[in-house]
């Protein structure tokens, strides 16, 4: 039963609650806390790449690939080689905001500080890093880099 009173709009999640019910209330509280958990989750959680090795996405520049094996380039400038292709990585770096640029390059969008379209396709990189950009990918990449919230 709704109230004929206007509904007070508190979250873009909750378009139909009215924030005077504790009830409501409880549930915006819930939401809330499962909304924090959720991005402290993703700034904390590491990805298992081969054996016993795991690496925390946010620290992770960008992957090469080379052939059935993939370089992981890391902030500081240490480089992990991962006897995985890049396909087999990128299932699991894509939620963290990896973007595939290239057959051989996926780059953290965290990271990309600009491009180069005219005389050659670059992404450039925090750490004078340089990586290919296909024709094909450019226009979903510029897509995603200017949608990209930058800090």
């Amino acid at each position: 039963m709704l109230p004929n009173k206007p509904y007070f709009f508190i979250s873009p999640l909750q378009p139909f609650l009215c924030n005077k019910c504790p009830a409501n209330k409880w549930y915006l509280f819930q939401i809330t806390i499962l909304i924090m958990l959720l991005q402290n989750s993703i700034c904390t959680s590491t990805i298992r790449l081969a054996g016993n090795k795991k690496v925390n996405p946010a620290n992770v520049l960008f992957l090469k690939a080379d052939v059935n094996y993939t370089e992981l380039f890391m902030q500081g400038g240490k480089t992990l080689i991962v006897p995985k292709t890049l396909k087999e990585l990128e299932k699991r770096f894509i939620p963290f905001n990896f973007f595939r640029t290239h057959k051989s390059f996926m780059v953290n969008l965290n990271y990309v500080i600009g491009y180069q379209i005219h005389e050659g396709l670059l992404v450039k990189l925090d750490g004078e890093f340089n990586v290919n950009l296909s024709r094909r990918r450019k226009e979903d990449f510029l897509k995603s880099f200017h949608n990209f919230p930058k800090n």
